[in-house]
């Protein structure tokens, strides 16, 4: 069974090769047999070793190594991955190279990085899967919000403690 790949999560130049998927015409297997670390790619197939990248540095996908897989339920995975999902990233879709989807199915799949962050999508996900396998996780960028009012603002000045661009606008006025 090959896999489709969503162009809005992927890109348009994501593709399965048998169990393999390359980007680009890369494939992510034979990269990933080449390196320890956890890495980037780009649209076009290029990898980057996550470690020499800012922290807020979000490229369009992340290969990882599985270090423990546990199926909580017959419908929710927790992975544990070595690496780290940057906290400016919503992760897409995953996909499993060298993993069969024969059997496989959508479920909810937790993700759990280095640092214990935890993110869940709805995904498909083959009927076996092992500590040591490669993940491939698609990331779209984010932009962070501060929900902390303006520290300059005096203690009960409402208006100077407003964000500079609410998040949401409201048609009624405080009483001041």
């Amino acid at each position: 069974m090959n896999r489709s790949f969503d162009t809005r999560s992927w890109g348009p130049s994501v593709c399965a090769r048998g169990d393999d998927i390359e980007v680009g015409g890369h494939s992510i297997l034979g990269e990933y047999s080449r390196r320890k670390d956890a890495f980037y790619v780009d649209a076009n197939g290029i990898p980057t070793c996550q470690q020499l990248c800012p922290l807020d540095v979000v490229l369009p996908m992340l290969a990882a190594r599985l270090v423990a897989v546990r199926w909580d339920s017959p419908n929710h995975l927790e992975c544990a991955i070595e690496a780290y999902l940057p906290i400016t990233a919503a992760v897409t879709d995953t996909a499993f190279p060298g993993a069969s989807l024969a059997g496989g199915r959508l479920i909810d799949i937790t993700l759990i990085d280095q640092g214990q962050h935890r993110r869940t999508i709805h995904a498909e996900a083959p009927p076996s899967l092992r500590s040591g396998a490669p993940i491939l996780v698609a990331l779209k960028s984010v932009e962070l919000q501060s929900n902390t009012p303006n520290s300059s603002a005096a203690a009960g000045d409402w208006a100077a403690s407003e964000p500079e661009e609410p998040q949401i606008r409201s048609a009624i006025t405080p009483q001041r």
